[in-house]
């Protein structure tokens, strides 16, 4: 609020995008914001991440308008990369970033040119990026940066699961089965048809995703359209209502012990092993009403009897009685710790109006092309 740039003739701070660690990080970051600047709570500065669900996007659409709050973003993955909001002049590292092609794509949140920014004819000519993990002295050492193995996203992993149970399940004519094929298919076809054209990266691949929001498609995947499925769409950011992380674990778990069943695979014991440990861990939470209802089921999970001649009819029940109760396994024993450590200032070029324990990189922005490049003006640590 002090040392990034400025516009309503210095009154206001400009557009900023704050790159948080974690959803708990971000929230913590706005609580500190609306501590700190009471009179702006609420709107200027806001959390913009997955826990938002179908209103991420709606907040997004308002911090792209130029004359509109906020006028700070808070993000977690969201504003990373493919948003182009012209008017940022001010990115803040909070968090340490290994892959330059990552970095660079966020450091190109500030790239877009921006005509009368400040006033008639005075256009955008560059902007701050404030580094408080060290991101440019990690590049500095590490030119090509450290590309980490990709993760597959929860939810991407439980919709692939229900793709390979459906496809194990096509053949069989068992009732059981083609009752819970179907339950398999409809949760595929529901995420799918609540993915939203105007999301830019559903957008180019809106073709399949129209085919797939009918049901019917659903039965008979062919070969090219199943393999997109599991590559790609599986992977696209949907508008359904998301449950809690814990329960999405559990459902991962289940799914995958579904699938070493059929398969027959050495992991499936390991997996029951887990979901065992599980049930003996909520057997203690009987002072919890949901939990105690349940408490017959979970203490026949712990048995042998309970595992003998176990099929897919049974782990489904299992999966849905204790999806909702996970939540309660220890919730009462995590806890976030806060550091509170002075800053130690080291020597170096001073910029003035430089944050403690931050790097300014101030970029210049020149037109080439259709785009923009970058000139590095100045750079100093304070």
């Amino acid at each position: 609020m002090e040392n990034g740039i400025k516009i309503d003739g210095g009154d206001k701070l400009g557009k900023t995008i704050i790159f948080a660690r974690n959803s708990d990080h971000a929230e913590f970051i706005v609580k500190r914001f609306d501590a700190n600047y009471p009179q702006h709570k609420g709107h200027f500065c806001v959390q913009i991440d997955y826990t938002l669900g179908k209103d991420a996007e709606g907040m997004i659409d308002k911090f792209k308008k130029a004359d509109g709050m906020p006028q700070i973003a808070v993000s977690v993955d969201m504003l990373d990369t493919g948003i182009d909001v012209p008017e940022v002049v001010n990115l803040v590292f909070a968090k340490p970033v290994y892959s330059k092609v990552k970095f660079w794509q966020m450091i190109g949140r500030g790239t877009r040119k921006c005509e009368n920014l400040f006033g008639p004819g005075d256009d955008k000519k560059c902007f701050y990026v404030f580094d408080y993990c060290q991101n440019f002295e990690f590049f500095e050492t590490n030119p090509a940066g450290v590309e980490a193995a990709a993760v597959i996203p929860l939810a991407q992993r439980i919709f692939r699961n229900r793709l390979m149970l459906a496809d194990l399940l096509a053949d069989d004519a068992n009732e059981d089965a083609t009752v819970i094929r179907k339950e398999m298919l409809d949760n595929l076809h529901e995420f799918v048809s609540a993915m939203c054209y105007e999301n830019f990266l559903v957008r180019p691949h809106q073709e399949q995703i129209t085919k797939l929001k009918s049901r019917e498609a659903w039965e008979h995947l062919d070969t090219e359209l199943r393999a997109e499925v599991a590559k790609t769409i599986s992977g696209l950011p949907s508008q359904i209502e998301q449950d809690d992380e814990y329960a999405k674990r559990w459902d991962h778990l289940l799914l995958k012990t579904e699938l070493a069943m059929l398969e027959k695979s050495i992991e499936y014991k390991s997996l029951m092993k887990k979901i065992i440990n599980i049930a003996d861990k909520l057997e203690d939470k009987t002072t919890i009403p949901d939990v105690k209802k349940q408490l017959e089921f979970i203490q026949a999970i712990k048995t042998e009897e309970f595992w003998k001649g176990m099929n897919l009819k049974v782990l489904e029940e299992v999966r849905k009685r204790l999806r909702m109760l996970v939540k309660y396994i220890d919730a009462g024993e995590k806890q976030i710790v806060y550091s509170n450590f002075t800053d130690i200032l080291i020597e170096g070029f001073v910029l003035s109006g430089g944050a403690p324990g931050s790097i300014i990189l101030l970029f210049g922005v020149r037109a080439r092309g259709a785009g923009v490049r970058l000139q590095p003006v100045r750079k100093c640590r304070r």
